[in-house]
C-alpha cells in the first residue's frame, strides 16, 4: 500500500474548501439577484395597486367626480364643502403619485409617467388655483420643488 503523503492530502482538502467557499459565494449571489428581481417586481406591484386605489374614490362616487371636474375648471367657483372634498382627494392622489414614485421609481416606463400626468394636471387653471392656495403646503419637501417646477412651467404656458 502507498505511503499517504499528508501535504497532498492536506492540499487536495484546501482546494475542495476553496472551490466549496467559491460555489457557495456564486449561490448567493443569484439568490440575492432573483430576491431582488422579486423585490423590485413587488414594489412595483405595490406602487401600481397605491396609484390606482387613489383614483378608485373618484369612479365610484358621482359627486366627487362632478366636483372634480369642476375643481379643474375653477378651484374657487367651488361652494366650502366642494372645496373640501376636491382638496382631499387631490391630496390622496398627490400623495399615491409620490409614493409610487419613491417605490418604482419615475424612470419606469410600465406605468404614464407621474411627471406627465401632473403636467396634464397643472395645464388645468383650477388646479393651480388649488397648489397656489393648498395644495403646495401638503407634498412631501422631496417632491415640492418638482411640483413648483410643474405648476410654474404650466403657469407661463397659460400667461400667468
Amino acid at each position: 500500500m502507498p505511503e499517504m503523503n499528508w501535504e497532498a492530502i492536506g492540499a487536495i482538502g484546501e482546494v475542495v474548501g476553496a472551490a466549496g467557499v467559491v460555489f457557495t459565494l456564486l449561490y448567493l449571489a443569484i439568490q440575492i439577484r432573483l430576491n431582488t428581481k422579486a423585490t423590485d417586481k413587488q414594489s412595483l406591484r405595490d406602487a401600481t395597486e397605491f396609484l390606482y386605489n387613489s383614483y378608485r374614490p373618484i369612479i365610484e362616487d358621482h359627486d366627487l367626480a362632478d366636483i372634480n371636474l369642476r375643481g379643474m375648471e375653477d378651484y374657487e367657483s367651488l361652494a366650502p364643502v366642494e372645496k373640501e372634498r376636491f382638496h382631499y382627494s387631490q391630496v390622496m392622489q398627490l400623495q399615491a403619485s409620490t409614493t409610487a414614485m419613491g417605490l418604482r421609481g419615475d424612470d419606469d416606463r410600465s406605468l404614464p409617467s407621474i411627471d406627465d400626468i401632473f403636467k396634464r394636471r397643472m395645464s388645468n387653471a383650477g388646479y393651480r388655483q388649488w397648489w397656489r392656495n393648498r395644495g403646495k403646503f401638503t407634498v412631501a419637501p422631496d417632491y415640492l420643488e418638482w411640483m413648483e417646477g410643474l405648476y410654474i412651467q404650466a403657469d407661463r404656458k397659460e400667461g400667468g
